[in-house]
């Protein structure tokens, strides 16, 4: 009994032996191709093709990779090129079909093969060689000139036989030459493009590109958001029309606000009595010449947020002493924002040009316990933002200096008082471009002394 239970069991072996043999003997080798590398910004992508497995599983599949540099191969060894004789190998592993992998190599030429594996063996495809050299580099990039539909875009890129270079953009991060782009010449050295027809107040990315032999170089990126399209006018809920203009990334009203309404119908009390205005803790207006400056406005009006028409707000100190002074290049801001002549301003008017068309005239304004003050000689702005539960933060211009002054920064700026009667400038609402007021600097740049 034991001699026929160890003849069977030798059987059912050879048996065995017997189908795998033939399953082997059924495989074939299975076919891989090499794929030419690519080499973009400085990282190589290698890789290949399974185009048969030959019958079985493929187990593994990846690259091998050799490095010519090296002075120590003998000419045979030079040749060779397999999972046992090169500098490295890459896997991709198992199955079947295209597949890429990325690596670094430093300069110099190599040659690279890909393989695969089934239970036949390993196959390899054809030996490609190539170069990594030298690819270009970005010195400089920036973005300038931001418009509602365009932008500027400047680089300088240095490297040798650069075939082609540009700028390529999308509104996903890390453009590449896939997405838009715009070819500028080739060659080393600095270069710049107008980006055109982009969409109002959306966010780009940008980067500048370089191609040579080796490959294309892509410089830092950079984003912004391109500002919004402002409209020639705006009307209250009255039905007064007042011009608008683009400050940068802001629309702006030219002229101060003179509703005597709020945006959803309610009523602005009109106050002209200096003593029953300086008692008044609720909305008002007054005005002194209605037609040439418009209305001043107490705080309390300012603090509904329905002064101005929907869809436009009375600004916060970091909209005018952030967003509209930057765009104004921080230089004789206040000159840039008067309107010229002394029609509007007492002489000398001093570094009035309105070159940003924010028109500013000499308002004047109404101090708390007093009557019309500064007419012609200053033009005094709320903003939505304030110092403590009396006072505010404003802007201000005077026909002696080309400055915008600030108010409210300290105790010691002569803030003013809630009481008070400004003007009122509008700015359009603009979720992309809004300035919080977390970060109001303790000390202005300029104060200006005011009566409270």
């Amino acid at each position: 009994m034991k001699k026929l239970l160890i003849f069977i069991a030798l059987i059912a072996q050879m048996v065995l032996f017997s189908t795998c043999d033939k399953e082997l003997n059924r495989s074939k080798f299975p076919t891989v191709t090499t794929a030419t590398p690519a080499i973009e910004n400085g990282k190589i992508m290698v890789g290949g093709e399974v185009t048969d497995d030959g019958g079985s599983e493929i187990t593994d599949k990846g690259v091998c990779v050799k490095d010519l540099n090296a002075h120590f191969y003998t000419s045979w060894e030079n040749e060779r090129l397999d999972l046992d004789w090169c500098m490295e190998s890459f896997s991709a592993g198992p199955g079947k079909g295209v597949f890429s992998l990325e690596t670094s190599l430093p300069e110099g030429e190599y040659k690279v093969r890909a393989y695969a594996v089934n239970k036949k063996g390993v196959a390899y495809g054809e030996i490609v060689t190539f170069t990594q050299g030298s690819l270009p580099s970005f010195r400089a990039f920036t973005v300038s000139g931001i418009s509602p539909t365009s932008a500027t875009a400047t680089a300088i890129v240095q490297g040798t036989d650069i075939s082609e270079r540009g700028f390529c953009w999308s509104t996903s991060s890390n453009p590449t030459v896939n997405d838009h782009f715009i070819k500028v010449g080739s060659g080393q050295g600095d270069y710049s493009s107008n980006l055109t027809n982009l969409q109002p107040n959306t966010q780009y990315y940008v980067r500048a590109y370089a191609k040579n032999t080796y490959g294309v170089c892509y410089s830092n990126e950079v984003n912004f958001v391109t500002y919004q399209a402002c409209p020639s006018t705006v009307n209250d809920y009255e039905g007064n029309t007042y011009n608008v203009v683009a400050i940068g990334s802001q629309c702006w009203m030219k002229e101060n606000l003179k509703t005597a309404h709020f945006n959803n119908g309610t009523s602005i009390p009109l106050v002209q009595d200096s003593t029953a205005w300086s008692n008044r803790t609720a909305p008002a207006y007054c005005y002194y010449d209605k037609s040439s400056y418009g209305n001043l406005y107490n705080f309390y009006a300012v603090a509904t947020g329905n002064l101005c028409p929907s869809g436009w707000h009375v600004p916060s100190y970091n909209e005018v002493f952030t967003t509209l002074y930057n765009a104004l290049d921080a230089s004789n801001v206040g000159g840039k924002m008067k309107v010229t002549g002394t029609t509007y301003w007492m002489s000398p008017n001093t570094g009035a040009t309105n070159s940003s068309g924010f028109s500013a005239r000499g308002g004047g304004y109404r101090p708390n316990g007093y009557g019309f003050d500064d007419i012609r000689k200053s033009a005094v702005f709320w903003t939505t933002s304030t110092y403590n539960s009396d006072f505010t933060y404003d802007f201000m211009m005077s026909y002696d200096a080309g400055e915008l002054y600030r108010y409210g920064s300290s105790s010691y700026d002569y803030s003013i008082s809630k009481k008070s009667g400004l003007s009122v400038r509008c700015v359009k609402n603009n979720s992309k471009h809004t300035y919080e007021d977390s970060n109001i600097p303790a000390t202005p740049a300029k104060s200006r002394e005011a009566r409270h």
